[in-house]
């Protein structure tokens, strides 16, 4: 087998308490560490973590390097630096509270060289600290049913529910294919590689799933409490809502994702939508909720109400037909209160 090296990029911020987790399952990978290069970007980390990086060096000076941002860039700063510094022949991404199986990169890459595959996507599941396994429906999940090598045609006309799949760490990319990529946003703390993940599906002419569960993603520790706090941070709302925008951009082009896309963006903007309805946290002044009811009624205008997430009161459809015929964001307010309040009582009754 060809041993191409693979360059694994590591955001570092605040993991002392995993870090070593993740890069002991990244040492013992049996793809061989000799054919691994490990980029752990020190974004401004305030606890000891590059401590542990460090004593990882000493063990493996020719496989891990470190690169110290002067200041914090979040996530997707912290890639683009490792992006610029990579060499390997492929890329992928870890968090620093997430471990891999050791079989993962052996196993991938083997099926990517021998067929000329430009973008790998593997299953995942989910942990607590206390190693409970959590299992959630996610709407990708139709990818991971079993392992299937297909073409970008086949993936906009079969599985057009790839533009659900947005995560950087349960892929492998050929380093071509990044070549003409969108760079990560810089200081974004969420949402901030669904663009970057949108373009690589779009610009691979040949993809793999695999039903394989290599990567595993830690839940309920500092890591999620920005995810938690994503609904309480005003510039989160800019974030979500410019994606939505970008993906909606593409029905013209790719009229096969229309519906994946208006799915996406419903279960997207619906709780941010509820927060400034109810504007309780974060507050938005008066000519921030017109904004975004302005924002959300050109978005939805044409966007098919076929899926909506389930056990969420009011039900979605009530509240972007609110948006469709109203021309009023107070008359919206009304309605949507109204329904909100029914349907808990309902709930309760």
């Amino acid at each position: 087998m060809n041993t191409d090296k693979i360059s694994i990029i590591i955001p570092i911020f605040n993991a002392q308490d995993y870090i070593d987790t993740c890069l002991e399952s990244l040492v013992t990978q049996t793809y061989g560490i000799e054919n691994i290069e490990i980029l752990c970007i020190n974004d401004c980390t305030p606890d000891k973590s590059m401590d542990i990086v460090q004593t990882y060096k000493k063990r493996f000076p020719n496989s891990i390097k470190i690169i110290n941002h002067k200041k914090n860039k979040g996530p997707g700063g912290a890639r683009n630096t490792g992006l610029a510094n990579a060499t390997g022949a492929y890329i992928t991404f870890a968090d620093p509270d997430d471990y891999l199986d050791t079989n993962a990169y052996k196993y991938i890459l083997t099926k990517m060289q021998k067929d000329d595959i430009q973008l790998a996507c593997f299953n995942f599941d989910f942990f607590t600290n206390s190693g409970e396994k959590l299992i959630r429906p996610r709407p990708f999940d139709s990818l991971f049913t079993e392992e299937i090598e297909i073409s970008h045609d086949i993936l906009l006309s079969k599985y057009p529910e790839f533009i659900h799949s947005m995560s950087v760490w349960n892929k492998i990319y050929k380093r071509k294919l990044l070549q003409n990529i969108t760079p990560f946003p810089k200081n974004q703390l969420f949402n901030e590689d669904a663009r970057f993940s949108t373009e690589c599906f779009l610009n691979a002419s040949k993809i793999l799933f695999s039903d394989k569960i290599f990567y595993h993603y830690r839940r309920n520790h500092s890591k999620n409490t920005a995810t938690n706090k994503m609904y309480d941070v005003k510039e989160s709302y800019g974030f979500h809502l410019t994606h939505l925008k970008y993906l909606n951009a593409f029905k013209s082009k790719y009229p096969q994702l229309s519906n994946e896309i208006g799915t996406l963006s419903i279960n997207n903007w619906y709780q941010f939508i509820h927060n400034i309805i109810i504007n309780s946290n974060p507050h938005f002044t008066t000519k921030e909720q017109l904004y975004y009811f302005k924002e959300t009624k050109r978005l939805f205008t044409n966007v098919k109400i076929s899926k909506c997430p389930k056990g969420v009161y009011p039900h979605p459809k009530a509240l972007f037909l609110a948006f469709k015929i109203s021309p009023s964001f107070f008359v919206v307010k009304i309605i949507y209160k109204l329904l909100y309040k029914l349907s808990t009582l309902k709930k309760y009754l």
